[in-house]
C-alpha cells in the first residue's frame, strides 16, 4: 500500500502543487476538474459527479473512513480544509441554474443540473 500512496502522490496533479508550489496549494480554495468548475459556474456550487472523477478524486462515495481519510490527506491543506469538491452519485442533482447563469447562458433558472453519469467503455 506504501507504493500505491507514493505513487498516487507523486503522479497526482493536485499533490504536484501541493509539494512543488505550496504557497499556491495554501491559497487555492477548490481544486476543480472541468466538470466541477462548470457545475459552480452553473449552480454556485462546488460539488461534481463521481461518475467525473479519476486518479486521487476517485475515491468511491460509500468510503471507508480510511479511504476518506486518505483523500482529505493527499488533497487537504495544512489547515484541514478540503480542497476538492463534494461528490455526488452519478445521476444525482448537482443543485439548481442560477440566476447569473441564466443571464449568462439562457437555461432557465431553476433547472436542476443532474450528475453525469457513468459512461460505458466499449469492450
Amino acid at each position: 500500500m506504501t507504493e500505491t500512496v507514493a505513487y498516487l502522490q507523486a503522479e497526482a496533479e493536485a499533490n504536484w502543487i501541493r509539494t512543488e508550489q505550496p504557497d499556491i496549494w495554501e491559497q487555492t480554495h477548490k481544486y476543480l476538474f472541468l466538470s466541477g468548475y462548470l457545475t459552480y459556474k452553473l449552480t454556485g456550487r462546488f460539488v461534481d459527479s463521481a461518475g467525473c472523477q479519476v486518479g486521487l478524486c476517485a475515491v468511491r462515495l460509500q468510503a471507508t473512513d480510511a479511504e476518506r481519510g486518505l483523500r482529505l490527506e493527499m488533497a487537504g491543506r495544512a489547515d484541514g480544509s478540503a480542497v476538492l469538491p463534494d461528490l455526488v452519485p452519478p445521476g444525482a442533482p448537482l443543485g439548481e441554474i442560477t440566476p447569473q447563469a441564466t443571464a449568462a447562458t439562457g437555461i432557465p433558472v431553476g433547472l436542476p443540473l443532474i450528475a453525469r453519469p457513468r459512461t460505458r467503455r466499449a469492450r
